[in-house]
């Protein structure tokens, strides 16, 4: 902005701690109380944060008397809060931090610094992103530097995110590591921030849920609900809903940033994911002239809010009673199943895998249609009885082994 005509850059608020407290007490009088909270960019300068080796708190955000407030509130209300730390990548660094690029940084064979890559499918390349690699040899020092900065805050949650989904080997000449001795090391970090003997223990958040860190982890975000899709894929099963429901909670990519909702809220039923959303309160019109968070461009709590409320309703009211069940069975249906027809409304035969149920213990399930019609399911009985169901299109039925139908 310009101020007495000279340029000056402004920190603006997405959100700030006392808006959460706000958003809480909100939905709550709407009848949503199971909720957690994940703070990404309230720390050493926002959303292009310095590496979390050292903290302190956006004053803008409200600082650390609005961090406190907003602990204290959580406490009392029965929500949970959780900071969003990246160990793996450093996306800007400070002098005096805690972290060296020299001593932390991972390097190639040719011994030059590595950042991490992303696919743009523009260019189907992978290319650079401004975040430094960080070895994995650092991560338990640099841990331990965090926690001297954050030891008087009453933090117990943290989505750690990238140590659940990335490794990175280091070939460093004096110390190398391959991407299984970052395996090790990670898993040792994880331990450490799980089971410290210090007493400084956190619940971890992370990405993806790679099987070395699904142990040490409370929740998992982007977990893959859904295949590519590709052309040459046939069938998508839910294999992460049948290995991990009813163990762990995990949620897929958020849905306000999906560009079929309905589609993937079938898939959270298949799955048995939570939903979560990625959202800001603020100045969100301000990140469409940003070129890394234009992409963020619906994400306004005050938007959002009625979406959310009837969505959660929705979900909870299937999913309540199915959170700590397994799957225990999930078919494609079609027409070739015995005592089953499946046709559009049109009388044409279905004979895709479009048309799926899943069961969990006790009985109850869904039937969910992934085609773009709507689907006339008719099942005959033993006797020759014939009951007919109609499914919307991207929609689902109730199913219950109990009442066979």
């Amino acid at each position: 902005e310009q101020i007495l005509t000279f340029p000056v850059t402004i920190d603006k608020e997405l959100t700030t701690f006392q808006d959460i407290i706000n958003i809480q007490a909100e939905l709550s009088g709407l009848g949503i109380d199971n909720t957690s909270y994940i703070l990404k960019g309230f720390y050493n300068g926002g959303l292009s944060a310095s590496y979390p080796s050292k903290i302190k708190w956006q004053s803008v955000l409200g600082g650390k008397k609005g961090l406190n407030s907003l602990l204290d509130d959580a406490e009392k209300n029965g929500y949970d809060v959780a900071i969003d730390v990246d160990f793996t990548y450093a996306y800007a660094t400070k002098s005096f931090s805690g972290f060296k690029t020299k001593r932390d940084a991972v390097k190639t064979l040719d011994n030059r610094y590595t950042t991490k890559r992303v696919y743009y499918a523009a260019t189907q390349t992978f290319e650079r992103t401004s975040g430094v690699a960080v070895s994995s040899a650092s991560f338990i020092d640099l841990f331990d530097s965090f926690i001297k900065s954050v030891e008087k805050y009453d933090l117990t949650i943290l989505a750690t995110r990238t140590l659940g989904s990335d490794l990175n080997s280091d070939f460093d000449k004096k110390n190398y590591y391959t991407r299984e001795d970052s395996k090790d090391n990670v898993v040792n970090l994880l331990k450490y921030m799980t089971r410290n003997e210090n007493g400084d223990s956190f619940k971890l958040i992370t990405d993806v849920g790679n099987s070395y860190a699904i142990p040490y982890s409370s929740g998992v975000l982007s977990a893959p609900l859904d295949s590519s899709r590709y052309v040459t894929s046939s069938e998508t099963i839910p294999f992460y809903g049948m290995v991990y429901h009813g163990s762990i909670e995990f949620a897929g990519t958020a849905l306000n940033m999906e560009g079929d909702e309905d589609f993937m809220f079938l898939r959270a039923l298949e799955n048995g994911a939570t939903l979560y959303y990625t959202l800001a309160k603020e100045n969100v019109e301000a990140l469409k002239f940003d070129k890394e968070y234009s992409k963020y461009y619906s994400v306004s709590y005050d938007f959002l809010k009625d979406s959310i409320v009837s969505t959660y309703k929705e979900y909870n009211d299937l999913m309540k009673d199915k959170q700590d069940k397994y799957i225990v069975d999930h078919r494609f249906l079609n027409d070739e199943d015995d005592g089953i027809s499946l046709t559009y409304k049109n009388g044409t035969k279905i004979n895709n895998s479009l048309v799926v149920l899943v069961i969990y213990e006790g009985g109850d399930g869904f039937i969910l249609n992934y085609n773009s019609e709507d689907v006339v399911l008719t099942i005959t009985d033993e006797n020759g009885a014939e009951t007919e169901y109609v499914i919307g299109a991207i929609n689902y039925l109730e199913y219950s082994e109990k009442e066979g139908a």
